[in-house]
């Protein structure tokens, strides 16, 4: 299975709950600026995003695609979400990404700072065990 994808390991304690639904999450428009802004701080081309996007997806994507995704007189196109993992990469930007996570009430962390909230616990937890042990001791020596 050398072809197949690799599945993540999301340790759902890594992220905080979610937003009250009370906040609208149409976030089209906010979707479109984020492509528009990418695209203009990406040093590629537009044609070399869509080309490099294609080759990642196994699937043409094309510069028109990419234009009527930022286009609001476009509002039946829409990015596919399955898309977006390919284009932080192309682009080298995760703030879209970044963006629709936190529009539900979530952050996106990188492999290191997972690492390092895990450090953190850890250590809480040897600092709790630390301190049942020394409790445990006390209270023999109190027999």
């Amino acid at each position: 299975m050398a072809n197949s994808p690799e599945v993540l390991d999301i340790n759902p304690e890594l992220f905080e709950e979610p937003l009250p639904l009370g906040h609208s999450l149409d976030v089209d428009a906010t979707v479109r600026r984020a492509l528009h802004v990418a695209f203009r701080r990406s040093s590629k081309s537009r044609q070399e995003i869509a080309d490099e996007m294609s080759r990642l997806l196994a699937r043409e994507v094309r510069v028109s695609m990419l234009d009527a995704f930022t286009a609001d007189s476009k509002a039946g196109h829409r990015f596919p979400a399955a898309w977006l993992p390919a284009f932080c990469v192309v682009t080298g930007n995760p703030q879209l990404l970044c963006m629709l996570a936190r529009a539900a009430g979530y952050h996106l962390i990188t492999d290191d700072e997972a690492m390092l909230i895990e450090l953190g616990r850890a250590h809480l937890a040897q600092k709790t065990a630390a301190q049942k042990i020394a409790d445990l001791e006390q209270r023999l020596k109190g027999q």
